[in-house]
């Protein structure tokens, strides 16, 4: 069914449409070329998109070489998130060909700081270069050559285990996932673009998909740009909740108060504070970062849009409607799976029946971000089936002549 509604996508549409007579041809005229101006601004946002993927590449690729991030020096081991009843943290996983698994680590082991997991603890349980990291001062971040020793309980033995960092070339995977997922959202933009031109529900189409190439590229480069991420998944959610809003027939209150929708976009004020002052705003009382609430708002605001506009409306009228509701399933679907496999499950099950902690650490890096890629194909196909449904706006009109 997918690959004949994606094909079907490929296709132009020749089915005739209702016709509207306009007597006066100038307002065809002026429609087409304003038209042609939104088609030229959502051409130059997609190249703008790509800048800003390129540069935030090199900016990763920079990172690696001098490694200014403790991920581009990753030791292989793979810890628990929280600590055991002991204090220590469990070796879940071990990445094939890192630092740790040639020092002997071996899974089952249990330490009492990770380099990364615990980067701003200036009391670590471990040595550098001979030296106790509670001696060095409180902002060390690793580097390249430096010698960590630390000390490590396996069963009920204490041992010592040492071993060189050096660049992770896991890294640079990570990097090409991520820029094999942005750039097909880019694409998709585009070729929506190409397509159908700017038709009202491609206007909201096209810069969903390119901030969400954006943010896909955000999340690689987070401890490289800091809260880049955070503004890119508010243009997100706040480009979902609009496209849901508008098409493919706009809800009965923006008919009536067009300009009102744009207040959806407010939040995303929290996302440029962030980007420009590089300081979160924690709420009082509740002590939660703002962008968490905004987040929560924005979630319960899709979803009650979703079900009130598309499936109990819109999808008896338009039936294609189902693909993009099968669009942010998936991405539910991706959503529940991190959150159970990361913080739900215990370690046991991880590693007698999903594979182990490095598989799902691999799963986590490169799989779900290659699978978000089926996103902006998926809400693609949605559109433009229901795009064809719809017409373009000038099959609506027949040019007459007026009167002399």
């Amino acid at each position: 069914m997918f690959a004949q509604a994606f094909g079907e996508a490929l296709l132009p549409n020749y089915r005739a449409k209702p016709t509207l007579q306009v007597i006066d041809p100038l307002y065809v005229a002026r429609l087409q070329t304003a038209q042609q101006y939104v088609s030229g601004f959502l051409a130059i946002l997609g190249l703008f998109t790509v800048i800003v993927i390129l540069f935030c590449a090199a900016e990763f690729v920079r990172g690696y070489q001098a490694g200014s991030s403790p991920e581009f020096l990753w030791d292989g081991l793979i810890v628990s998130n929280t600590r055991l009843p002991d204090g220590l943290r469990a070796v879940n996983g071990i990445m094939p060909g890192s630092a740790a698994q040639s020092a002997g680590y071996q899974i089952g082991d249990e330490i009492q700081d990770d380099l990364i997991l615990d980067n701003s603890n200036p009391n670590g349980a471990y040595q550098v270069n001979g030296v106790a990291r509670s001696t060095l001062n409180i902002d060390w971040q690793p580097k390249p050559g430096s010698q960590i020793e630390r000390p490590v309980q396996r069963g009920t033995a204490m041992i010592q285990l040492d071993y060189t960092l050096q660049r992770s070339t896991y890294s640079l995977f990570t990097l090409a996932a991520t820029l094999i997922a942005s750039f097909i959202g880019v694409l998709c933009g585009f070729w929506m673009l190409r397509r159908w031109g700017a038709e009202p529900g491609i206007q909201v189409y096209v810069p969903l998909t390119f901030f969400f190439s954006l943010f896909i590229v955000a999340r690689a480069v987070a401890n490289l740009i800091l809260y880049f991420d955070t503004l890119t998944y508010h243009l997100c959610l706040a480009v979902l909740l609009h496209i849901i809003l508008v098409f493919p027939e706009p809800a009965t209150w923006v008919k009536q108060h067009p300009h009102r929708i744009w207040w959806i976009y407010a939040p995303v004020t929290v996302g440029i504070y962030y980007l420009l002052t590089r300081t979160p705003i924690i709420l009082p009382i509740i002590h939660l970062p703002l962008q968490a609430l905004d987040y929560v708002v924005y979630a319960l605001a899709i979803i009650i849009s979703l079900i009130i506009k598309w499936i109990r409306y819109d999808i008896k009228k338009y039936p294609d409607v189902h693909w993009l509701i099968y669009g942010l399933g998936f991405a539910m679907a991706l959503s529940v799976y991190y959150v159970v496999v990361f913080y739900v499950l215990p370690a046991q099950v991880l590693n007698d029946v999903l594979g182990g902690a490095t598989f799902q650490t691999v799963v986590n890096d490169i799989v779900l971000v290659l699978l978000q890629s089926f996103l902006p194909i998926l809400i693609a196909v949605g559109v433009h089936r229901i795009q064809k449904q719809l017409g373009t706006t000038s099959s609506h009109f027949v040019v007459v002549p007026a009167n002399p």
